[in-house]
This record gives C-alpha cells, structure tokens and sequence, in this order.
C-alpha cells in the first residue's frame, strides 16, 4: 500500500496576471495614502503594506508618481462607477439622477473615512503637482458638467431659469465642504444629513 508520502502532489504555482498585480499595488498605494499622507507614501512603504518587492513596483510603474497618477484614476473610476450604478437604477427622470448623484456622494464606497482620507491627500497634492492638479481639473469639470446637465433638463420640466453651469460649482463645493467637515469631525454629522443638506439645496433651487 503506497503511502501518503510516495506521490505527493507538488503545489501548482500560478502567476498572478500583471493587471492584478497593478491592482494590488494601486490598492496599497491608496491605503498609505489613507493612513499616512502623500508625504509619508514612499516607495517602500508602499512595498510594505503590498508585500512585494521594489523591483515589483518599478517593473509596474515608473516610480512613485506614476503610480500616485493610476491611484488617482482608480479613485475617478471608482466614483463615476458608483455614481453611474446608482443613476441606471433609477431609470432616466433627470431629478431622479440628480438626486442620485447626491446619494452617492454620500454613500459606500465613496463616503467612507479611508476613501475621503485619500481624497484629501489628492487635493493636497494638486496643488503642487501639475499632472495631478491636471487630472483633479478634468475629472471636477467632467463631474460638474454632468450635475449641469442635469440641472438644465430638471428647469426645462419645471419651466424655470437658472444658471446651471453655477449652481452645479455651489453644489460640487457643498458635497465636498461636507466631505471635508466630515473627514475632520466625523461626529460633527451622519451622511443622511449631508446627503439631505444637498438635496435641500438642489430642492430650493427649483422653487
């Protein structure tokens, strides 16, 4: 009777896919980001908190403002997708997206402690880094743009005139004063009042 041991079966080894790979590092970039700055995300504290290699990293990116750049991008697409999930959900009433897109603002994933920790260390760096201060403008213009849209096809149904290109700049400021006021307090309110704060708003606009 053969034993256990004669014909062991040996592990398979699978390597992992490069996008997956690429993932894992933008993830553990965005939660050093979260938790200690971008001034304290360095190169191997990033490697740290991923359990990989430097040599890993830099055969993914270019350093570690390539990477901050896709972290970025990560945290964009992550909004849009909750944003646009929400919205597809309620069907094409324009005051229904609009009310949607607040909702949003205001829930998981986007509205947790570590995602606006991260945000906060975005805009910090917008102010100093041209490629990133690039991307928070086109992602923040794209954004109200949207919320604009919406804005104009909610007055035409009501008969009204409003400035929408403004009104969407005073709500995007808004949400993200609350965000801001929430990262720093978060006793200071719960996201139902942030979120109802907004629709308040969007609802005084239209009367």
């Amino acid at each position: 009777m053969a034993k256990l041991s004669d014909n062991p079966k040996k592990p398979k080894f699978v390597r992992e896919e490069p996008e997956v790979r690429r993932k894992l590092l933008i993830e553990a970039t965005l939660r050093c980001l979260a938790k200690y700055g971008y001034g304290g995300t360095t190169v191997e504290v990033i490697c740290k908190a991923a359990k990989v290699s430097r040599g890993l990293l830099n055969h993914h990116f270019n350093g570690k403002s390539d990477i901050i750049v896709q972290a970025y991008e990560y945290m964009s697409d992550k909004l849009d997708n909750s944003t646009r999930g929400l919205i597809e959900e309620i069907g094409s009433e324009p005051q229904a997206q609009l009310e949607a897109m607040i909702k949003a603002a205001f829930s998981p994933p986007t509205f947790t402690k570590e995602d606006l920790s991260i945000w906060i260390s975005l805009w910090n760096l917008a102010q100093v880094d041209p490629q990133i201060n690039g991307l928070n403008k086109r992602h923040y213009n794209k954004y109200r743009r949207s919320i604009a849209q919406l804005i104009d096809a909610v007055a035409d149904e009501k008969q009204v005139t409003i400035n929408s290109s403004r009104a969407a700049l005073s709500l995007t400021a808004l949400m993200d004063g609350l965000w801001l006021e929430w990262c720093l307090d978060p006793d200071a309110f719960v996201p139902q009042e942030g979120e109802a704060a907004c629709l308040d708003f969007i609802k005084r606009l239209f009367t």
